[in-house]
């Protein structure tokens, strides 16, 4: 069994308020766990308005098809975010 997970973090150009990137983030998170049925949550950065750190997490008994699906839930976060992801950090462990 294998555990996957992402760590993305995300900056925000048009945001000027808390509520302007809380409107953009819930935007992408709502969008992300629709699709996939996983949660993408904000792990970091919550008090600064011009980043944020966003992770999701899944468990998968085959690596080539965890790392298909993390690389497809990647590629949706890219596609998706209006703003600029600035640096991605994926984690494989094996139980």
């Amino acid at each position: 069994m294998f555990v996957f997970s992402s760590r993305i973090k995300i900056r925000l150009h048009s945001s000027f308020s808390l509520k302007d990137k809380r409107q953009v983030i819930h935007s992408l998170k709502h969008k992300f766990n629709s699709f996939f049925k996983i949660l993408l949550v904000e792990i970091g950065e919550q008090d600064n308005k011009r980043l944020s750190l966003l992770a999701f997490t899944f468990v998968c008994e085959e690596i080539a098809y965890g790392e298909k699906l993390q690389g497809k839930m990647l590629d949706f976060i890219e596609e998706n975010c209006l703003e600029e992801v600035v640096d991605i950090e994926n984690f494989l462990e094996k139980y």
